[in-house]
């Protein structure tokens, strides 16, 4: 057979299994569309209920199970029928999520299969194919699950609804229910609190903006990067979404919805993007936190909005009297820059009772007991001593306390590390006191009395000791993060670590050289009262032994 005839067959070939694909697809949707429909025909018929559900209030509760503090859903969502939107918001929508919306009949063959290969030809997954029916059905009658089976049935289902509901209504529950960032639902909600506008007063500019919040809202407008004082974003904060912002501004004019001057207009215009106001309140440091730990897993739409009941370890109390002693420490016109932070933690275990992050929450909403990374400085020493007196030392064992110079060579050039005491005392220089009340002077000093005057050349001296390799794979079992190569400043606290990491790790002293991590969420139920999640027994961690604990305690006595 010629070669052009062998082509000219296997080409039809390829074309005849690619329609067998085409039109195989929709008939094995629908099938399948049907079998789910039949067996889950009360949700279905119940969908009015169901996409309301989304937006419900989650409650948090504290360690005795009484709620103390309540995540906007419901309250943060307003009701309005299509009409109420604007056409410019309409089709920004469309533009950004689903141009063929009135197209396709729930499932788009034509940007699936055009999704697949874009992400087969770049090699990675850069586009997605789901219409806005999809993304309706994922937040209201599935499970966040990522697998094949649920892919499948989010299409099947997303067919029956185009046939129950109707193009209109979908798209009206959509604009009504999409989450838009910092609790907000809904374009209506989201044009309030971005803009102080009704969504029919909003320019097409505007429209387009909250358009682009769809995709990623929390990647947009990142709370944890606002700063005080200010009544706007930044247009650096702004970069991401100005850039969709403006993509989907060109779409819209690909798709001839706008003209050449509308365009124009809209892309030039500058927009001032209102930054949310933080909650006011006790505890919302700890809040926060619960927040971050949930958002990556579940996102924050749901976290907010999904009814969720949440228990966790906070003691309103001692959150109340940990607030106290922090504004009694620091005057109302006491400069910004001067912060703190406070873990309060039950060591016995590991559960989070009280946290703050700042002076202020409302004019400061970083969090430094969490997010800040500090130098712990001598508040290792503890650990280091622990270290040693796991590898034999004694808290009776003596260095000299003199000056000390290390010295060596690094690629031909000369390095130098000179550790200096706090005190600029060295040896006989400093008077020591006896057990007897009685004075002393010596060039040798005990690890006991080094680590009740944090004496920093003999923690250096230790680290030389016992090797870096020893104290860096204890703080690592101890999840503090440490790098061998930062050298024997390690002794004085010179890597970086979190507050409510470092305290984790103290709970070793006072639990028998047993680690736990911080538990915050003891168990989370949906609103039917199905248990999402339940935190397992906080199975402790031995670091040290029990015998170097007891000495421990007896050196910070």
């Amino acid at each position: 057979m010629p070669e052009a005839s062998k082509s000219f067959t296997a080409q039809r070939r390829y074309s005849g299994f690619l329609l067998l694909i085409l039109l195989g697809t929709p008939v094995l949707l629908l099938l399948a569309g049907s079998i789910f429909f039949f067996s889950h025909r009360d949700a279905l018929l119940d969908f009015e209920n169901k996409i309301g559900s989304i937006s419900n209030n989650t409650l948090l509760y504290d360690y005795r199970g009484r709620p103390f503090r309540s995540l906007k859903g419901l309250e943060s969502r307003e009701i309005l029928s299509l009409s109420d939107f604007s056409r410019e918001l309409q089709l920004s929508v469309l533009a950004a999520e689903d141009s063929r919306f009135f197209q396709h009949r729930g499932v788009d063959l034509l940007r699936i299969f055009g999704a697949i290969w874009a992400n087969l030809q770049s090699r990675s997954v850069r586009q997605g194919a789901s219409t806005i029916t999809q993304q309706l059905v994922k937040v209201t009658l599935l499970e966040p699950e990522q697998t094949l089976r649920r892919k499948v049935k989010e299409m099947a289902i997303s067919i029956w609804l185009e046939l129950y509901l109707g193009k209109e209504k979908i798209l009206e529950h959509y604009l009504n229910s999409i989450y838009l960032g910092h609790g907000h639902y809904g374009m209506e909600r989201a044009s309030q609190a971005y803009f102080q506008k009704n969504v029919n007063d909003l320019t097409l500019a505007q429209a387009a903006f909250l358009a682009a919040l769809i995709k990623k809202p929390e990647h947009y407008l990142r709370i944890s990067e606002l700063k005080t004082g200010r009544k706007y974003f930044s247009l650096e904060e702004l970069k991401d979404v100005n850039q969709r912002q403006q993509s989907i501004l060109r779409r819209m004019l690909e798709l001839e919805w706008i003209d050449d001057q509308t365009f124009q207009r809209a892309s030039d215009e500058k927009l001032n993007v209102l930054v949310p106001n933080p909650e006011t309140g006790s505890g919302n440091y700890f809040v926060q936190h619960v927040i971050n730990l949930l958002r990556t897993e579940h996102g924050l739409g749901q976290v907010y909005g999904g009814g969720w009941r949440i228990w966790t370890t906070f003691h309103p109390e001692l959150q109340q009297l940990l607030e106290e002693v922090i504004q009694q420490n620091f005057a109302e016109d006491a400069p910004p820059g001067r912060q703190v932070a406070a873990v309060a933690m039950d060591p016995n275990s590991g559960e989070v009772l009280a946290l703050s992050g700042g002076r202020n929450f409302k004019t400061s909403s970083f969090n430094r007991a969490t997010q800040a990374r500090r130098q712990p400085g001598s508040a290792l020493k503890p650990l280091l001593y622990a270290t040693a007196l796991e590898k034999s030392f004694r808290p009776n064992s003596s260095f000299e306390d003199s000056v000390l110079i290390y010295d060596w060579e690094d690629e031909g050039v000369e390095q130098i590390y000179a550790p200096k005491n706090y005190d600029g005392l060295y040896g006989e220089e400093r008077v020591l006191r006896n057990h007897l009340g009685g004075t002393y002077r010596s060039d040798q000093m005990t690890l006991g009395k080094a680590l009740e005057l944090s004496i920093n050349t003999i923690a250096v001296q230790l680290l030389d000791a016992i090797g870096i390799g020893s104290f860096v794979e204890k703080s690592r079992a101890l999840d503090l993060e440490m790098k061998e190569e930062s050298g024997l400043c390690l002794a004085l606290g010179c890597s970086e670590s979190s507050l409510l990491k470092l305290t984790s790790a103290y709970t070793v002293f006072l639990n028998q050289g047993r680690y736990l991590s911080p538990v915050f969420i003891k168990r989370i139920e949906d609103s039917s009262g199905r248990l999402i999640y339940r935190f397992p027994e906080n199975e402790p961690k031995e670091i040290f032994s029990q015998q170097t604990m007891l000495q421990m305690q007896d050196l910070l006595k």
